[in-house]
């Protein structure tokens, strides 16, 4: 019975042994097999062309798309960190060299070296470009072009400037679009052909963005929906769902261009175009509309000085019997500062009758008085606000005070008005001609027996 046990045991081990070496056999051959495989001429590189050469082709294809179209492309820039939204280019690439052209002036005066340097908007300045290889394909604008390296000079004690890019990576390179993101501060840039002249192109853009910056846009349609936005100083803002939208945009020669889509309700827009029949900004697919600016919002975005019924002989009117109350303390602390010669002569709200450089404050409520200074002269001292439309459907104006303006702290007395103002916010606005209102009556929301009147001037 052992020496059976024994025989069967011997017989596996040498099966066993048989097949490992036949494994063993097998593998030693199927290594040499690619090895020798590897080595033929024929099949000498499994993944095709090097990474080296691929760039290279790149380099050729990608400065051919661009020195093709001969209109040149619209190029959409984005400075620094993108606070003032898009900066609307023409470019035109042709044997090395790039002819540039911006929407806005460009003015090296602000900055400390190059102070020579002036640009009117559409002006043309050509300088060299390249397109190169590194660790990717990269456009440079490699020699001075003042257009664009404006925005990476250094000025004042920022050595960065506006912190932007004058080299590009290419993402995306076709005959319909070109997408480059910026090498140190990664902003993209976006440039799309042209079907029309540079100069015919950058002057829409630039008339586009003085007809719709002149009244910013408070409202957004979305599928017949009417919710309240923010459309000013090239960014769309915006709320949907419990969160909160910062889109920037390019203005471009027939409407708007988003630095990225947008999306509101599940449903995503990344241009608009402008009807200058309904003045209106839509989507391509209709989806969103920016209706044409209502008197509320023509009114929160006004050019103008909004006057409140005063005469300095007769007293306030026009204005609740409380307002009244604090309009008669006022004048009669003017009366009583510097020894009675401070005497009110009106007070406004609105737009800043004082310059940027004499008051950084460029909407307010300002008075103007008689000083007691330069035997007579007339002064002016104002107090930050910020005024918008409070509803998508109702004429509701909200005026909430910023930051004490020129003059101020010499007048603090006058801080009863603006609180005043503020406590009884948002009113409700009726005016007295809806295409061109000279007078509007507002009515707080909070308590109609608190209101006042104002009259533009």
């Amino acid at each position: 019975m052992m020496e059976e046990a024994m025989k069967k045991l011997k017989h596996i081990t040498r099966s066993v042994c048989c097949y490992s070496v036949a494994t063993c056999f097998a593998a030693t051959l199927l290594a040499a097999t690619l090895l020798l495989t590897a080595c033929s001429p024929e099949t000498e590189n499994l993944f095709g062309e090097s990474a080296a050469i691929r760039l290279q082709k790149s380099v050729v294809n990608y400065t051919t798309t661009l020195e093709d179209n001969a209109q040149g492309w619209s190029m959409d820039f984005y400075p620094g960190e993108r606070i003032d939204g898009g900066v609307a280019y023409t470019a035109r690439f042709k044997d090395g060299n790039v002819t540039l052209s911006c929407e806005r002036a460009i003015d090296y005066g602000d900055l400390i070296y190059k102070s020579e340097y002036k640009y009117t908007a559409g002006q043309e300045v050509t300088s060299g470009y390249s397109i190169k290889s590194e660790n990717s394909v990269v456009l440079s604008f490699d020699t001075f072009n003042a257009l664009i390296h404006y925005w990476a000079q250094p000025f004042g004690l920022k050595a960065a400037g506006y912190a932007s890019d004058y080299e590009f990576s290419f993402i995306h390179c076709s005959a319909d679009s070109v997408v480059l993101r910026g090498k140190k501060y990664g902003n993209l840039m976006r440039l799309y052909p042209l079907n029309q002249s540079a100069s015919d192109y950058i002057t829409k853009a630039g008339a586009m963005r003085q007809q719709l910056s002149d009244i910013p846009r408070q409202r957004i349609v979305v599928d017949g929906q009417t919710q309240l936005i923010s459309f000013t100083d090239n960014h769309l803002k915006y709320t949907d769902g419990d969160k909160q939208y910062d889109v920037p945009f390019t203005y471009t020669a027939d409407g708007i261009r988003f630095y990225e889509s947008a999306s509101i309700k599940g449903m995503v827009f990344n241009q608009m175009s402008y009807d200058a029949a309904t003045q209106e900004l839509r989507s391509a697919d209709g989806h969103f509309v920016l209706p044409a600016p209502s008197v509320t919002e023509k009114f929160v975005a006004t050019k103008y000085q909004w006057y409140f019924g005063y005469n300095k002989n007769t007293g306030p009117s026009d204005m609740c019997d409380d307002l009244m109350t604090v309009v008669n303390t006022i004048v009669a602390n003017f009366k009583a500062d510097y020894g009675g010669y401070d005497v009110l002569q009106d007070f406004y709200m609105g737009t800043n009758i004082l310059s940027a450089d004499k008051d950084a404050n460029r909407v307010v409520i300002g008075w103007h008085y008689r000083s007691s200074y330069g035997w007579g002269s007339h002064d002016y001292c104002s107090y930050g606000i910020a005024m918008s439309a409070a509803s998508p459907d109702q004429p509701l104006v909200t005026i909430q005070p910023t930051e004490p303006g020129t003059g101020f702290d010499q007048k603090s007395f006058c801080k009863t008005l603006v609180n005043w103002i503020a406590d009884n916010s948002p009113y409700l606005a009726s005016f007295d001609d809806e295409d061109n209102p000279t007078q509007v009556t507002l009515t707080s929301q909070k308590d109609a027996t608190k209101w006042f009147k104002l009259v533009k001037k």
